[in-house]
């Protein structure tokens, strides 16, 4: 049908940019300041496998409170207990 390919089909998986300064930060979040306390949490919860802003974001949310609920030592947290449902 007269259809020719392109000579160019970027990768999503890459960011094209001539210099660092070009891509810039990739959060639409402005304006948040952490203070020490919220980087000493931020440190011990770090893993390395979860990207630093999603971490400060489920911080900063609440729901790592809500979900960091463990029980006495040596035991499951209630909603790993199987025996609690």
């Amino acid at each position: 049908a007269g259809l020719v390919a392109p000579p160019f089909v970027p990768d999503p998986r890459r960011v094209y940019a001539k210099d660092l300064a070009d891509v810039g930060a990739f959060s639409t979040v402005k304006g948040v300041e952490l203070d020490a306390a919220d980087a000493a949490l931020c440190e011990a919860f770090s893993s390395g496998t979860v990207p630093i802003p999603w971490q400060e974001e489920l911080i900063e949310t609440g729901v790592f409170e809500e979900l960091n609920v463990w029980g006495a030592p040596g035991t499951l947290p209630p909603d790993l207990d199987p025996s609690a449902a």
